[in-house]
C-alpha cells in the first residue's frame, strides 16, 4: 500500500473514531466537525483511487471515471459511497445548509 493511501485510510479510521466519540458524548466537539472531516477523508481515497487509474490509462481521465463508476456501481455499498461523496460537496461548498441536514447535539 502506498504511503498516501495508508495516510488517507487512517485518517478515515481516526476521522470515524472521533465521530463515534462525539456522537456518544457531545461534550467531546461537535460531530457535525468529525462528519465533515470523514467525508473529505472519504473524498481524498476516491480522489486517489481515480488518479492511479488515470496513471494506469496514460491520463485518460474519461476512461479512469468509467472504470471506477463500473466498480462503485458494482458493489452493494456505491450508492452509499456516491451518495456520502455527494453530501461531501454540500458539506463543502455549503456548509451551512450541508450542517443543517445533521441535527445539533444536546
Amino acid at each position: 500500500m502506498s504511503d498516501e493511501r495508508a495516510l488517507g485510510e487512517q485518517g478515515l479510521h481516526e476521522a470515524l473514531d472521533r465521530l463515534q466519540a462525539r456522537m456518544e458524548d457531545p461534550a467531546l466537539g461537535d460531530p457535525r466537525i468529525a462528519v465533515a472531516e470523514v467525508l473529505e477523508w472519504s473524498y481524498a481515497l476516491q480522489e486517489y483511487h481515480v488518479d492511479q487509474l488515470r496513471l494506469a490509462y496514460r491520463g485518460d481521465e474519461k476512461r479512469a471515471w468509467a472504470y471506477f463508476d463500473a466498480r462503485r456501481n458494482g458493489n452493494d455499498d456505491g450508492e452509499t459511497h456516491a451518495a456520502l461523496v455527494w453530501f461531501r460537496g454540500q458539506s463543502t461548498h455549503a456548509l451551512v445548509s450541508g450542517a443543517g441536514l445533521i441535527p445539533a447535539p444536546g
